[in-house]
């Protein structure tokens, strides 16, 4: 059993780092995460049509996660 105990970083500083020394840069341009989006976007209008309104509000609520995730990697994009 390892008894080292490992300290968190607890500042955005610190948690940047960490997190920039465990995951590398992946090379996407921005206009193929934008298709993407676009792509998420049409899965999510397709899924309003579907005529099991179980499973339609099942995948619309997928894509609006994928979607979201999306922005969220865009914001982050915008921010560096």
């Amino acid at each position: 059993m390892n008894s080292t105990k490992r300290t968190l970083p607890s500042n955005r500083t610190d948690i940047q780092k960490y997190l920039d020394q465990r995951s590398p840069r992946i090379n996407v341009s921005k206009d193929r995460i934008l298709s993407l989006k676009k792509w998420a976007a049409d899965r999510f209008e397709d899924s309003k049509r579907s005529s099991d309104w179980q499973a339609a509000l099942f995948e619309m609520n997928h894509w609006d996660g994928y979607i979201r995730a999306i922005n969220q990697i865009l914001e982050m994009e915008a921010q560096s």
